[in-house]
């Protein structure tokens, strides 16, 4: 994840994380921002009623075979609500319980 982050940074996709204002997402200032998805709608919210689409990318993985849990779920568990199941995720999906960003 720091990785990708520097990458950001560098490629000047964000600021630095002291110089960062969720603000600035919906005045064109960013391209992209690194949030929890329970935060999404609050970093998101003024772009999407300026008329931008925001699209969430996939969850960063540890290697390409580890397609449901990385660094965040090794060290996270299930904080901020991150379905970790295949199944649980089918489940909520299926009933449309995915719903906003």
């Amino acid at each position: 994840m720091l990785e990708f982050y520097c990458t950001l940074v560098e490629d000047k996709v964000i600021p630095q994380v002291e110089y960062f204002d969720k603000l600035n997402i919906g005045e064109e200032l960013y391209a992209g921002t690194v949030a929890w998805v329970s935060d999404a709608s609050s970093y998101c919210d003024s772009a999407i009623e300026n008329g931008y689409e925001m699209v969430a990318a996939p969850y960063t993985v540890t290697n390409s075979s580890d397609s449901v849990s990385g660094w965040y779920a090794k060290s996270q568990g299930i904080e901020k609500g991150i379905p970790l199941s295949k199944s649980a995720l089918a489940y909520l999906e299926e009933d449309n319980l995915l719903i906003g960003i």
